[in-house]
């Protein structure tokens, strides 16, 4: 049963994808240095 394209679902893939992100940019390594002029 693939909940994915259940539209009940939706607040829950939203909080799953949202907490991936999250932890994605918390684990990223290098930040993007400044641009000069900008």
């Amino acid at each position: 049963n693939n909940l994915w394209r259940d539209p009940a679902a939706a607040e829950l893939k939203l909080r799953l994808l949202h907490e991936f992100m999250q932890a994605t940019l918390r684990d990223e390594q290098m930040r993007m240095p400044r641009v000069a002029g900008a």
